[in-house]
């Protein structure tokens, strides 16, 4: 409608943009905790072969019971068989799933792994109000009604109560008059694009408050990035990493400090 094919592809790439950098945030904040997961995971292997069947020879040298600990590590050993090559495989199945497998588009289905990480949605979201507001912008300053470019904005933006929002707005303003603020209409819109929307006429002028809109949600997008690239890797490797790394450990030295106990009595 705008006879520009540059601007009308500009915000659909800049979605993309983020949801590619988000899945690189993705694969980044699990790299280290996969590390240390495959390294506790050998060493389990290791512990299940030579380490129990020592600690076996002693208590039974010792004519003790063995204590919890071992007796869970007893279990462990013997279902080896089991989870040995299963746990791997769900987790390629997991990850092809989730990163390779194919959709109609062709490209990779991760949006819930993405979903995972917490602010991602809402980046996205952002980077998807900017477009819907400066795809407005844009067909307004070509003087296309505001009704039929609510209705082509909403379409191309991808945010779904965007998509709801705006069709509804723009039946509204076909049969009838700009619906109040605070119907349920207007709440469908995040707060500054609602006030472009509805207040800004009389003031700086709808178009201009659009542009504005879309700058402040662009950025509001990549200050979300960058904190989502910061925290991440550090959240995950602390929650994911630490968490196997205290449980390998317990596995190390509970049924020593109980063997030891055995040993003082």
């Amino acid at each position: 409608r705008s006879d520009d094919l540059s601007e009308a592809l500009a915000g659909s790439n800049r979605v993309a943009t983020t949801v590619d950098d988000s899945r690189y945030v993705a694969a980044a904040a699990f790299l280290y905790p996969l590390i240390v997961l495959f390294l506790a995971y050998t060493g389990m292997i290791v512990f299940c072969l030579y380490f129990v069947p020592t600690l076996e020879g002693m208590y039974l040298s010792l004519r003790r019971p063995p204590g919890p600990g071992l007796r869970v590590l007893q279990t462990v050993r013997d279902t080896l068989p089991y989870w040995v090559l299963i746990l791997p495989l769900v987790l390629l199945c997991s990850a092809w799933f989730y990163f390779g497998r194919p959709t109609r588009g062709g490209a990779g289905y991760y949006p819930r792994v993405l979903a995972w990480l917490p602010g991602t949605s809402q980046m996205i979201s952002q980077q998807r109000y900017a477009t819907f507001a400066a795809s407005l912008a844009t067909l307004l300053d070509a003087g296309t009604p505001l009704d039929e470019a609510l209705g082509i904005s909403a379409d191309a933006c991808g945010e779904t109560n965007l998509q709801i929002g705006g069709q509804l707005l723009a039946t509204s303003l076909q049969s009838s008059q700009l619906p109040a603020a605070d119907s349920p209409i207007a709440l469908r819109f995040p707060p500054f694009l609602r006030w472009s929307l509805w207040h800004s006429e009389a003031t700086i002028g709808r178009s201009r408050a659009l542009h504005m809109a879309a700058d402040i949600y662009r950025e509001a997008a990549t200050r979300s990035a960058a904190k989502l690239q910061t925290i991440a890797p550090i959240a995950t490797l602390v929650v994911l990493g630490g968490g196997v790394t205290l449980l390998y450990g317990l596995a190390l030295f509970v049924p020593l400090i109980e063997l030891l106990r055995t040993l003082a009595r």
